[in-house]
């Protein structure tokens, strides 16, 4: 495999273009090619480093804070002395959910919406083909690390997979991207900074998407990372019959939603239509969410610095849904039981 990414890697410099075609109509909404995130490097002529973060090879941008947390052993190494890394990290709930909507429709839509420079996009990729599925995985970033994602996948040994220079919200057109210098962690849509460039981007509703690319889902996983924006994702797939039958995995962040909504009926709503659990920013956690007990989730929210949580979500009509949540709930249980072994 090593030396098949290898191959990969110099076609692409030299200007070939081995990135396989996936079927169906692209619509409106262009992917980036290989050679086009290339390209797009080139121009702006920003360092980049070739690096090992734990379970998967990534190309980063040395500048970007994401870099300096690295030890030194796991930076600036070699394309040519690459060798197989272990796949065998603990998962976290949201690959139980993805193989569970596998399971209901191997065509299910996948959706990672904000994917940075792609880490959690290689395990996503893992998981779906260990699940055998069909389903090319929809990548979203509207920042710069999003470029690299790109080159990330490939890297990694996988190619079926699109990746768009888009933010994903609740209208289609344009909306401005807020982007700090060397945080690319932290490129949003809403709620711009004092420090942040904004600059204009192509933005998605998810239905729109749908449509467009002819997508034959009859279930959907989203993993979801914006910043504050995942209100606008959601209001974008609302009305849609993949709302009935989805997954997702959303980051709860209620600073950087009260502008728009006070976030407990933000999470009242969700209620309304999906089992909500709280997952913890680490996995720690498996809570049940309801508008009753929402106190306790803000109180473990504060806790936490910066203040945010994920939480996952799965609809209340999504075949299986019941017995989703028994294995999810005895999968935390064991891994506790783990914990406490030592």
């Amino acid at each position: 495999m090593i030396q098949r990414i290898k191959r990969r890697l110099k076609a692409i410099i030299y200007g070939k273009n081995v990135h396989k075609p996936i079927s169906g109509k692209t619509g409106a909404f262009t992917p980036f090619t290989e050679q086009t995130a290339l390209a797009a490097l080139m121009a702006e002529r920003k360092s980049i480093d070739l690096v090992c973060a734990e379970d998967a090879y990534l190309w980063l941008y040395r500048h970007d804070n994401l870099y300096k947390v690295l030890t030194d052993k796991n930076k600036n190494l070699q394309l040519s002395k690459l060798k197989k890394l272990p796949t065998g990290l603990p998962e976290g709930p949201e690959h139980t959910a993805l193989r569970h909507i596998l399971s209901v429709d191997q065509n299910a839509a996948v959706f990672d919406i904000g994917c940075n420079y792609g880490r959690e996009a290689v395990r996503m990729m893992r998981t779906i083909k260990a699940a055998s599925g069909m389903s090319p995985l929809h990548m979203f970033d509207p920042g710069v690390a999003g470029k690299l994602a790109q080159l990330n996948l490939p890297l990694n040994g996988f190619d079926n997979f699109k990746y768009y220079n888009y933010a994903v919200s609740d209208v289609d057109g344009h909306l401005l991207v807020h982007i700090v210098d060397g945080q690319s962690q932290d490129n949003k849509i809403i709620n711009r900074g004092e420090e942040a460039t904004s600059i204009p981007v192509k933005s998605i509703r998810l239905d729109s998407f749908i449509k467009s690319e002819h997508l034959d889902a009859d279930a959907c996983f989203i993993k979801c990372d914006t910043q504050g924006a995942e209100l606008e994702v959601l209001r974008g797939l609302e009305g849609h019959k993949l709302y009935q039958n989805m997954a997702a995995v959303i980051e709860f962040f209620p600073n950087g939603l009260v502008t728009r909504v006070k976030p407990t009926l933000f999470v009242a709503k969700l209620c309304e239509k999906f089992h909500v659990f709280d997952l913890g920013a680490h996995r720690k956690f498996f809570h049940s969410v309801t508008p009753e007990n929402t106190e306790p989730l803000f109180d473990r929210i504060k806790k936490f610095n910066p203040p945010f949580t994920d939480l996952l979500l799965i609809s209340k009509t999504l075949p299986g849904a019941e017995d989703l949540m028994v294995k999810l709930k005895r999968e935390h249980e064991e891994m506790q039981s783990a914990v406490k072994r030592g």
